[in-house]
């Protein structure tokens, strides 16, 4: 009877959730610690914490400068030399601009700032597999809309 009740109640709190439950299941993480992640990203960038954002990057990192000018930063020593040409003045205020209640996930990622730096979820291999996620490109150009 008390598993019953307790397999209800479960089921009424995801059915009585919000529709944006769970916008980041497909990075094989929670809600919560994308969001934890993301804040902890915003902090950083807005404090201009080198070091932490430099953590926080899945590398090789992408610095994309137009639709066919990429150019990669395969460490963090890289990025820490090329911090301020990376995190320019406009994605710095794009990131610490961004809404977290907008964000949503995909398989491709998650964007912050439209798209100006974008974040993925990297697994290993274990069961089940532990994830986390990651600084993988940043866009300097943005197109135009």
């Amino acid at each position: 009877m008390m598993r019953t009740l307790s397999f209800v109640a479960a089921l009424l709190l995801v059915v009585m959730h919000p529709a944006g439950a769970q916008r980041f299941v497909t990075l094989g993480l929670s809600d919560a610690d994308v969001i934890a992640t993301l804040k902890k990203l915003q902090k950083a960038v807005g404090a201009g914490d080198r070091a932490t954002v430099a953590g926080m990057v899945n590398y090789p990192l992408r610095i994309n400068h137009g639709p066919d000018d990429h150019t990669t930063l395969r460490t963090r020593a890289d990025l820490l030399k090329h911090y301020d040409e990376v995190f320019a003045p406009e994605v710095r205020r794009a990131v610490v601009a961004e809404k977290l209640t907008d964000v949503l996930g995909s398989t491709e990622g998650v964007p912050l700032g439209k798209g100006a730096v974008w974040l993925a979820s990297t697994c290993d291999k274990g069961r089940p597999p532990s994830c986390h996620l990651g600084i993988t490109s940043v866009n300097l150009k943005q197109p135009p809309r």
